[in-house]
Parts: C-alpha cells; structure tokens; sequence
C-alpha cells in the first residue's frame, strides 16, 4: 500500500493543542506507548473472533489518534469503527492493514522530529 501522507501531521497536532507545543509533544509521547499496547490488543481481540472488543479498542485508538495529528491512522480507524458498528466482520487483510498504519505511525513518532520540535 502506497502513501503519499505523513502519519503525524504536525500542524494539525499543533491546532489541536492550541499551538501549545509541550502539550503536542506530550500527547505524541503518550500515543507511542500505547500504540503496542493497542495493537496487541486489537490482534488479541481479532484472534478470539470478539467484534464488541475489537471496537472498543479501535473506538479508544481512534480518540487517540484524533487529539494528536494522527490523520492516516485515525481516519482508518474512523471506517473501521464505522464498519464495526454495522455489525461487519472485518478481514484479516483489513486487520493487517491496520496493524501495518500502527507500525507505520509508532515509527514516525519515534524517528522524526516532531518530539524534539517541541522541545
């Protein structure tokens, strides 16, 4: 799957700290601990075949994400959810999509300057 956005967009993590941009940082900080935690959750979730839990871990992820510039990854888990709550079952494929745009977005975090921006 190609992309052409940046996982964090930076500006938009700004606007939704009120230009703050130790609060930006922090939320960042935050995000990239939990993103494990919620992609072993939601493959846990997936593995049990549990619909309930798996939206409640994509529905939490997806608040995350909405505070802190995670467009690509939280407008995936916008349609997720969507289809979760139509009471469809989401594929493997779409799940390892999924997982992928997490791991894409941890990287991000970690390897660019957006946490040093802010310092």
């Amino acid at each position: 799957m190609s992309h052409t956005k940046p996982p964090i967009d930076w500006s938009h993590c700004l606007q939704r700290c009120n230009n703050n941009a130790t609060l930006a940082h922090d939320l960042l900080n935050m995000l990239a601990k939990e993103l494990p935690q919620n992609k072993l959750a939601i493959q846990q979730a997936q593995k049990e075949s549990s619909n309930a839990n798996l939206q409640q871990h994509i529905h939490k992820l997806h608040g995350a994400c909405a505070c802190c510039g995670a467009d690509s990854l939280q407008r995936m888990l916008a349609q997720l959810e969507n289809k979760l709550s139509q009471q469809q079952t989401l594929s493997q494929q779409t799940i390892n999509a999924l997982l992928d745009e997490i791991d894409r977005t941890l990287l991000a975090i970690q390897t660019t300057s957006y946490l040093s921006a802010a310092s």
